[in-house]
């Protein structure tokens, strides 16, 4: 869209633009693939839960609680450093269990998305596999519980391993990034003699800045220009 914007404005003014877009602003207004969904498939999308569109608890997969909130974690999927790296992690903290040992150790070496999508290529073996990976789970569970969210995030970051905080509005208003990007905009309102912070732009034009131009409406504030107008 901000690509788009600069182009009718290159066109309107025979000028160019720099279009600036921050990955996490352009998410915080996502809506996934919902409108992709109803036009392809004619589908609502509906909520998953933790387990997403896998029935069964996949370790490093899903939605953790945390010693002071929750993150969401996907481990072993493309982009991301492989499940021995957690475990790697795990072990330098002294909360591995028994996850060095047969059969999880093996099963760990496997944790990846291949792995996941032929669970039920092999039927005698699944009763077993899931056993095995809801032990796994288990102790992932416990080693996420003792630790900040903020720590999962970032020291899982620094070794590629795909944590994100499951973020509060609180949490929102005291990121560091966004703080960084001056995303959060200040607006005042006059009824309650108070500022309120709005969420910011999901891209950025050099040339023509994107700007909260008034408040939100109060309920009725605008019936007259809206019916006689």
């Amino acid at each position: 869209a901000g690509t788009l914007m600069a182009v009718w404005h290159r066109d309107n003014t025979g000028e160019g633009q720099h279009v600036d877009v921050s990955m996490q602003e352009a998410l915080s207004i996502n809506q996934e693939t919902a409108m992709q969904t109803y036009d392809m498939l004619k589908a609502i999308r509906t909520r998953t839960g933790a387990r997403g569109l896998i029935p069964i608890d996949i370790p490093g997969i899903g939605v953790y609680e945390c010693a002071d909130g929750q993150v969401f974690a996907y481990l072993g999927s493309p982009g991301g450093a492989p499940w021995t790296v957690m475990l790697d992690w795990m072990n330098r903290e002294g909360k591995a269990e028994d996850l060095n040992e047969e059969p999880y150790i093996s099963l760990i070496r496997e944790l990846h998305l291949r792995f996941l999508t032929s669970l039920t290529q092999e039927p005698a073996k699944l009763p077993e596999r899931i056993k095995n990976l809801g032990h796994i789970y288990g102790v992932f569970s416990r080693f996420c519980a003792t630790m900040p969210k903020w720590t999962l995030y970032e020291e899982g970051q620094k070794q590629r391993l795909m944590f994100g905080i499951v973020s509060t509005p609180e949490d929102l208003a005291k990121n560091p990034q966004l703080k960084a990007r001056h995303w959060l905009q200040q607006v005042a309102h006059d009824h309650l003699g108070a500022t309120v912070d709005y969420a910011g732009p999901p891209y950025r034009l050099h040339e023509t800045p994107w700007a909260i131009r008034s408040r939100a409406p109060l309920p009725g504030e605008h019936n007259t220009d809206v019916f006689t107008g």
